[in-house]
């Protein structure tokens, strides 16, 4: 198992996060994470979720990590999941439909135990963001009563707590992670308007932007930090400058270069 770690405050593990046997119970008290989506995105990996041959399993697979996340979340503990609904394609399910992957999640979390607590809406900026760059040409256009609204410029973000209280924190340790009153006011919002990384050469990355509302509202200076589907390590880094530990699962190595990349750059930079 290929492995990074700097300075046991930030280890990503190449493998899969069915099994995070390198974390004990109750260890994490954030998870901040963005699962693959269904048979949508190439992610270049045959083996790994949002790969599977049907629905159904896809989700089943998404339970058995989210079942390791309930292991090792504290009491009291937060998860954050970006996701969205995702769309049929014709040459594949040969209809059009919405995979209802929102409720789906939330019933799953719910049945291991988790409480849903929040729901923030990410608007990624304007039309010309999502997926399909603005082309609005589809469906029964200009007719009635077909159209087809591919382009979605929005995704959600789901809040979930683990029953339970967490140990009370040191006055010091609040203070060191109090947000200003403008931090507060803008990432309480219901709804962030945040443009998309266009950058990145991982195919679905979430802007910092993200990972640092949600690490700086759900957690304090010192707590420890999980994405079970990192990527290129976005959440990790952040949490890492947040001064925080951070754990992250990636079941393809290959994208080792490009973490490696993002941390030497942005361990050079004032983010925050």
């Amino acid at each position: 198992m290929e492995m990074i770690n700097k300075n046991n405050k930030l280890k990503l593990f190449f493998k899969n996060s069915e099994n995070m046997e390198e974390i004990e119970e109750n260890k994490i008290h954030l998870i901040v994470t963005s699962p693959p989506y269904f048979n949508y995105i190439d992610y270049n990996n045959e083996n790994g979720i949002g790969t599977e041959e049907s629905y159904e399993i896809y989700l089943d697979n998404l339970e058995k990590v989210f079942k390791e996340c309930y292991r090792v979340l504290c009491k009291g503990g937060t998860v954050a999941i970006n996701i969205t609904n995702m769309k049929s394609r014709i040459k594949i399910e040969k209809k059009s439909f919405l995979y209802p992957i929102v409720p789906d999640i939330i019933k799953i979390m719910q049945n291991i135990g988790f409480i849903f607590f929040d729901e923030i809406i990410w608007v990624k900026g304007n039309a010309n963001n999502g997926a399909l760059k603005g082309k609005p040409l589809f469906g029964s256009y200009p007719y009635p009563p077909t159209p087809k609204i591919l382009d979605s410029i929005f995704e959600n973000i789901l809040i979930f707590r683990k029953e339970g209280k967490r140990k009370p924190m040191p006055k010091e340790i609040k203070e060191k992670s109090k947000l200003s009153k403008e931090e507060w006011r803008e990432y309480t919002k219901g709804i962030w308007f945040i443009e998309p990384d266009r950058k990145a050469k991982h195919p679905a990355t979430f802007p910092i932007e993200i990972p640092k509302r949600l690490i700086k509202l759900y957690s304090f200076v010192g707590d420890n930090i999980l994405d079970p589907f990192a990527g290129t390590g976005t959440s990790l880094i952040v949490a890492y400058k947040l001064n925080r530990n951070s754990y992250g699962y990636e079941l393809n190595s290959e994208f080792k270069e490009e973490f490696l990349e993002k941390f030497n750059e942005y361990s050079q930079k004032t983010l925050f």
